[in-house]
């Protein structure tokens, strides 16, 4: 466990979960198959790492924090926004990656 500010997050961007708790996980491991779709836009993730999961991201706001994906497959929206997502998984492990509305 550790203090709120550096625990792994998961949440909605325009409702974000709100919250009491002090401490939270260190790291939140997402283990599923390749049929198991997690979407990417709307969410705010931190120190999270998915495993042999399908990524879909449709160019929506995202903020990605110590994000780490393990044996994924990635469905990515042709746009620029898209792109640079694609720029950053590729550039560094884990992924630090954030747009805006």
């Amino acid at each position: 466990m550790v203090p709120i500010s550096e625990a792994a997050i998961g949440e909605h961007i325009v409702n974000p979960a709100p919250t009491t708790a002090s401490e939270g996980p260190k790291i939140l491991i997402v283990k599923g198959r390749l049929d198991q779709i997690v979407h990417l836009d709307l969410h705010h993730l931190r120190n999270v790492v998915y495993v042999n999961m399908t990524i879909v991201y449709d160019g929506g706001p995202v903020i990605l924090e110590n994000v780490s994906f393990v044996n994924c497959q990635f469905r990515l929206a042709q746009q620029q926004r898209c792109v640079s997502f694609g720029e950053s998984l590729f550039a560094s492990n884990p992924v630090n990656f954030k747009t805006s509305g």
